[in-house]
């Protein structure tokens, strides 16, 4: 899976969506990609053949954490997750 080629595509779906998106870049190759949508906010992780998701739900209190909540290693599964939780 190529994390930055999807990196990619769900920042051009962020953008026609009209959806609020700041990109955290790192020395290692890392992305973070923080997104709002409603009240909740959302933490997509982009590294290597690794994409991960982080949710934290209006009210939620969470610690920063490099680990995401949940990993993906093919790209089908995590789009289609991504697509879930943003109703993309």
């Amino acid at each position: 899976m190529n994390s930055t080629a999807l990196y990619e595509e769900v920042v051009s779906q962020l953008k026609s969506l009209h959806l609020k998106y700041e990109t955290h870049e790192f020395d290692s190759g890392a992305v973070m990609l923080d997104i709002w949508k409603g009240d909740d906010f959302y933490v997509l992780q982009f590294e290597g053949t690794l994409a991960g998701i982080s949710v934290i739900r209006k009210g939620e209190v969470a610690a920063f954490c490099t680990r995401p909540d949940e990993a993906y290693y093919e790209a089908e599964a995590f789009r289609s997750r991504v697509a879930e939780l943003l109703a993309l």
